[in-house]
């Protein structure tokens, strides 16, 4: 930012019409530049509310757990009358088995086929790559594009930062990665015994590997997302 004012300046101090000249012609990529980073700040700061709407939803008052619950189902695009059953829960443990059995259980299939998708992706390129450093590579952009998946899919939209600052809340919930290890281990083994899977799996060890840690960084994100 410093440069690109110093550059103006420099611009008007020639002249002002080419100071003006320049001002006009990098004004829409200021403010691109500017835009892009006031939706970053805004996706990491949002990360604050998956605490908020865990301490909402958690709280024994019926009323706020309905408001958080309320915003959380429209977040996810549930449809209007599911979402009538659940707000009219009679109390705030009924409407938390009501979210755990109906939306959550519906985005934890999505998480699971998105899980699925990416580390069957990453077996086949891993396997068929010809170069080991592309291998890190394509597990890096393929694993956080996987991370931004599995929040969408809880209802947040985190940027570049929001997705990084994520990774990082993910890397210290360890209590997660332990919680999805028996899952993440039958989930692998059912993955890597079919046909297609098997025989990537035999040209490159190393691609099974990395299938694995596409599992288990769905189902860790997924657990660091979930609201109850």
């Amino acid at each position: 930012m410093l440069e690109f004012v110093n550059f103006v300046a420099d611009q008007f101090s020639r002249s002002s019409w080419l100071g003006l000249a320049t001002s006009a012609a990098l004004a829409p990529m200021a403010f691109v530049v500017g835009w892009s980073a006031i939706r970053e700040w805004r996706s990491y700061v949002a990360l604050a509310e998956i605490d908020a709407l865990r301490r909402g939803l958690a709280s024994q008052d019926i009323s706020i757990a309905r408001r958080h619950a309320e915003g959380w189902m429209q977040a996810i695009g549930v449809s209007a009358d599911v979402r009538k059953v659940i707000i009219n829960a009679p109390d705030a443990a009924t409407l938390r088995d009501l979210l755990r059995a109906g939306p959550l259980a519906e985005v934890e299939k999505r998480t699971s086929a998105v899980g699925h998708s990416a580390a069957v992706q990453v077996l086949a390129a891993t396997a068929v790559s010809p170069w080991p450093g592309l291998d890190g590579v394509l597990v890096i952009w393929r694993g956080a594009r996987l991370v931004r998946q599995v929040a969408q899919l809880y209802g947040h939209r985190p940027g570049v930062i929001g997705t990084v600052a994520l990774f990082q809340r993910v890397a210290i919930d360890a209590g997660a990665v332990a919680a999805v290890d028996i899952v993440v281990s039958s989930a692998t083994e059912a993955l890597l015994n079919s046909p297609m899977a098997g025989g990537l799996a035999g040209q490159a060890a190393g691609a099974a590997v990395a299938a694995r840690r596409m599992l288990r960084l769905a189902f860790a994100t997924a657990e660091s997302c979930r609201p109850v």
